[in-house]
């Protein structure tokens, strides 16, 4: 028989989800997964990685080695953003960007556009993706227009006899998502969850993305088709 695996997340903070500012689905998560037999440490983080034949051993904040099999880094996301000019990023390396026009804001980006978690204005969720491309689209469109920041695109379109109000922004301009709004998963079978400052029961979790963690979904959300 195949040896117990023995599995460990190391928090890194003093609560799981601490991104929440409800502490009950972090607590929830945290008794699913120690049901599960996975050990839950809070305040410790991985300080550094090194692979030693087939091992990692790592650096722990609190001054002790561990030694494991496997080891999953899972600190969130790095924008993609190295063929950016610097000037263009902020101290997270990410695109300074209007929060409500999604118009690039750095020195010399004129006419030049970001929606996605690579933008400043994102705080890494799929809404401010998916509900900001209109306000980027609408800022492209005025700017094509001639009634956005892009000015020098005027002459291309002087044709065409239209009245231009230099001082428009965008008529659909981007309002953050402040609710907080968050599913996670805990296995294929069971999850945790908020929305609108409502918990959501965990059975409505897994029909939602347990099953799958909605990687059905990718190619469609790629594709524009979502």
């Amino acid at each position: 028989m195949a040896a117990k695996k023995e599995i460990t997340i190391l928090s890194g903070s003093s609560r799981l989800l601490g991104k929440l500012q409800a502490q009950k689905p972090g607590q929830n998560a945290q008794q699913m997964l120690e049901k599960m037999g996975v050990t839950v440490t809070h305040n410790v983080q991985v300080k550094s990685v090194e692979k030693v034949g087939n091992k990692m051993v790592l650096q722990l904040s609190n001054g002790e080695t561990k030694t494991v099999d496997v080891y999953i880094g899972a600190t969130g996301d790095k924008p993609n953003s190295e063929f950016v000019p610097k000037e263009w990023l902020n101290e997270r390396n990410k695109v300074l960007t209007d929060e409500h026009t999604l118009r690039v804001t750095a020195p010399n980006a004129t006419g030049v556009y970001c929606c996605g978690t690579v933008g400043s204005y994102s705080d890494g969720s799929i809404m401010d993706t998916k509900m900001g491309y209109t306000a980027c689209v609408e800022s492209i469109r005025l700017d094509l227009d001639g009634q956005g920041n892009c000015k020098h695109l005027l002459p291309l379109f002087a044709h065409t006899n239209r009245s231009i109000d230099h001082g428009a922004r965008t008529k659909k301009i981007y309002k953050k998502f402040k609710s907080e709004v968050q599913i996670v998963p805990v296995g294929s079978q069971q999850g945790v969850g908020i929305a609108f400052g409502w918990g959501l029961p965990s059975f409505m979790i897994k029909m939602a993305k347990s099953k799958d963690f909605m990687i059905g979904n990718a190619s469609k959300l790629i594709q524009g088709q979502a």
